[in-house]
């Protein structure tokens, strides 16, 4: 579909939409209420993985502390399952880098410790596992752009 025109995605899910597929707010496919990503901002970006990792862990750490708390808004509650979509989506594009989340981290420990020979027994932790999350689309994986020469800062 050579036509087909995308203005939006959702963060949980990854689907992605036309104008005309969107019917008030929210994801036509998953229901999420968090707001969308534009597709014009679909992007490429430099960045080493130990750097995403530091940010992923502490997105996930944020978003658990957040959920709980009386003011948050509604919207929040999702935040969780929004941040593990991401880097779930991320860590697709290397699976060979290892984990983004601290979540995802201590999942994969005895697996992981297992193949160098060490057995463990259960891995006892406050960190909560993600769920199950939707998977409706790709979200930007595909579809983004690098910078021309001329949209490029000036170096300092």
């Amino acid at each position: 579909m050579a036509d087909r025109k995308e203005v939006m995605w959702c963060t949980l899910c990854g689907a992605r939409f036309t104008q005309d597929e969107i019917k008030g707010w929210g994801c036509p496919k998953c229901s999420n209420q968090g707001i969308p990503c534009a597709c014009d901002k679909d992007t490429t970006v430099e960045v080493n993985w130990h750097e995403l990792h530091i940010l992923c862990v502490w997105a996930e750490n944020w978003a658990h502390r957040s959920m709980g708390h009386p003011s948050s808004d509604p919207s929040s509650k999702q935040m969780d399952q929004v941040v593990h979509a991401i880097a779930r989506r991320l860590q697709a594009q290397h699976p060979t880098f290892g984990h983004l989340t601290l979540s995802g981290e201590i999942a994969a420990l005895p697996a992981d410790l297992a193949q160098k020979g060490i057995e463990i027994g259960n891995v006892e932790t406050n960190i909560p596992k993600p769920g199950l999350l939707p998977v409706n689309g790709p979200g930007a994986v595909g579809y983004g752009r690098q910078l021309t020469d001329t949209q490029q800062p000036e170096p300092k």
